[in-house]
Formats: structure tokens, C-alpha cells, sequence
């Protein structure tokens, strides 16, 4: 089932303790079973699920965490890259003076 293509839209509907998922690294995990015993507590990843956690999660994890804490059944599949919403970069706004 990782070969599967989950929509973004599919992956904010999961943001509870009963069903909660998060996107790291492009792939989609169920990680409902994991949070009780994830050792900073459940309530980060619930502020985070739903939505990418990449950002958040690799400074904090070394290589190798998630096989060692999800079973491979909590890999769903890839993220949708067509459903998923770049953020635009962030433009100065150039004054124009006029001359006089």
C-alpha cells in the first residue's frame, strides 16, 4: 500500500488522537497507535497532524527514527504532490518613487 497517492485534502482530515496522521519526507504515516507512547508527549504531534511535519520533525529526530518507532504498516503511502500548496515566497515590495 505505500505505492498509494494521498491527497493533502485526504491528510488534514486526520488531526485527532483517534485518527491522526502526518506527512514527513513526502510519505503519509498513521501514527494514531504511536502517540501515547511518543516521549515528548502526544500534544506536539497533535499540533501538528493533519499537515506536513517535516520542518519540525528533522531537527529534532536522527536518521532512523521513524522504522525504529512505526511499524510499516503506519506508512500509507506518498503524498500527492499535485494536491499539495507550495508557499509562495514571501515578495519585498519595492517602492517606486517618482521624480518630480
Amino acid at each position: 500500500m505505500a505505492d498509494k497517492l494521498i491527497s493533502a485534502a485526504e491528510v488534514a482530515k486526520h488531526t485527532t488522537a483517534e485518527s491522526c496522521w502526518v506527512t514527513l519526507y513526502g510519505k503519509v504515516y498513521d501514527i494514531t497507535e504511536f502517540l501515547p507512547s511518543h516521549p515528548g508527549g502526544s500534544k506536539i504531534i497533535l499540533q501538528l497532524a493533519g499537515a506536513d511535519a517535516t520542518e519540525e520533525y528533522d531537527p529534532i529526530h536522527p536518521p532512523g527514527t521513524l522504522e525504529e518507532n512505526l511499524k510499516p504498516e503506519a506508512l500509507l503511502g506518498s503524498i500527492d504532490p499535485a494536491t499539495v500548496e507550495e508557499e509562495a515566497p514571501q515578495k519585498e515590495e519595492t517602492k517606486v518613487q517618482s521624480s518630480k
